[in-house]
């Protein structure tokens, strides 16, 4: 029997354990909200986060071989194994028959000088690392800490972080793998973490020792031309799912239809919200000279869960504050957010933002201008905001837009400083 089917009757088992474990005695069929929990469930005790569409991958059988290693760790520390290649031990280990060996005789010999060698070696690098962390005080600087990605321009991506803290006198040892919101605690005999990455963007990992950050990464996801996914909002938790390429155009839009959604399984009643992206980098469109347009529509998802609301997202440069986000919404529904031209924010308070409100079930037409330190926007011809900032934002980085409704892209244009189209998509 070879590898590869071994390592497939390997998976089915897993898959039939998580499966008791999930369901109990009575196990039964996965259906899409018991992948939502057992998402969580995975989360809470793992503290790696498995998407849904990869766990509805999985037991689909739509994988020619296994998923990558990072995702089979996590499977397997949910039914209570260190890792994926321990419980691939401990199951051949059950599967294989004990055999007892004759008993022989080791036959005399010398003892090499080089087993000397290597006990003093041994010997001594206890003593260096006993007197680094006694005297030295740990030099974080020293401390190898980085990432890598399981694929590119592809989502959501799969990032390991790998540090060594061996021999470092700590009490505590956190990751930070976006930068900011999550924060994991990591042992520090292990060499790496791995963490599931849902949305695209620029991002800073930090590595934290007892507190403080000592390490600080600089990672960008992108995504290689438009994605979609559709979201789900429990708990405070997003649950994301990234659909097809093929699937979310129609009649020259970028928009995911009623029928493309139910033919995936999904009700009105599954989601929140639909995602669009596109992160790549643009750089003859610079932050403080442009022009942006587009045109959407957000019709109704659900009678009882609708604001219209939809966000509209800018990202230039390294840093997220280097950005402009748009909240746009119903007549009568104050945007649940501010806001946000680069490094000034203004934020919803008494109705303040009315000028924003739209009638979402018709096109509208967004207009950003950026000139000279100072933002102007136009909803449907009509200047409705303008700011200045101080800090010009570098290059442009990625677009976003978060639709409560079934929302419709039917172009985006960026011109420069010389009104010269630099980008555009029709779709």
């Amino acid at each position: 029997m070879n590898d590869k089917i071994k390592e497939n009757r390997l998976f089915a088992n897993c898959k039939e354990e998580i499966g008791q474990k999930f369901f109990g005695e009575k196990n039964s069929r996965f259906k899409h909200s018991d992948f939502v929990s057992l998402s969580e469930e995975i989360f809470e005790e793992t503290k790696v986060s498995i998407g849904l569409s990869t766990l509805k991958r999985i037991w689909a059988d739509d994988y020619s071989g296994v998923p990558n290693i990072s995702t089979l760790d996590a499977l397997a520390k949910y039914i209570g194994h260190e890792n994926w290649n321990l419980y691939r031990r401990s199951y051949n280990t059950e599967k294989s028959t004990v055999k007892f060996l004759k008993p022989f005789n080791k036959p005399t010999r010398k003892i090499h000088p080089a087993y000397y060698i290597a006990i003093f070696l041994s010997v001594f690098s206890v003593l260096l690392a006993i007197f680094i962390n006694q005297f030295g005080k740990s030099n974080y600087q020293n401390i190898p800490f980085y990432y890598h990605l399981d694929k590119k321009d592809a989502m959501p991506v799969t990032a390991a972080f790998h540090y060594n803290l061996r021999g470092i006198n700590l009490k505590k040892t956190q990751i930070m793998p976006l930068g900011q919101g999550a924060i994991i605690d990591v042992n520090a005999n292990d060499t790496v973490l791995t963490y599931i990455i849902q949305w695209p963007g620029v991002f800073h990992p930090k590595l934290l020792i007892d507190g403080k950050v000592v390490k600080e990464l600089k990672m960008e996801i992108k995504t290689n031309g438009w994605k979609a996914a559709v979201v789900q909002i429990q708990d405070n938790r997003h649950f994301i799912e990234y659909l097809n390429d093929s699937d979310i155009y129609s009649d020259g839009m970028l928009a995911l239809t009623s029928e493309k959604l139910s033919n995936k399984g999904y009700s009105k009643g599954d989601f929140t919200t639909l995602y669009y992206s596109n992160h790549s980098d643009r750089p003859k469109i610079k932050g403080d000279a442009f022009l942006f347009e587009t045109r959407i529509m957000n019709t109704r998802l659900d009678e009882n869960n609708y604001s219209g609301l939809v966000r509209l997202l800018l990202t230039f440069g390294d840093s997220e504050e280097n950005c402009i986000h748009i909240p746009v919404t119903i007549l009568n529904e104050p945007p649940k957010s501010g806001i946000r031209i680069f490094d000034k924010v203004f934020e919803e308070k008494n109705n303040i933002l009315s000028f924003l409100h739209i009638e979402p079930s018709k096109w509208n037409t967004i207009k950003i201008i950026s000139a000279q330190k100072k933002v102007r926007i136009f909803i449907n011809e009509k200047e409705v905001f303008s700011s200045e900032y101080h800090r010009a934002p570098s290059s442009f980085k990625g677009i976003e837009y978060l639709c409560n409704g079934m929302g419709k892209i039917d172009y985006v244009r960026f011109y420069d400083e010389n009104n010269k189209l630099v980008y555009g998509d029709e779709f």
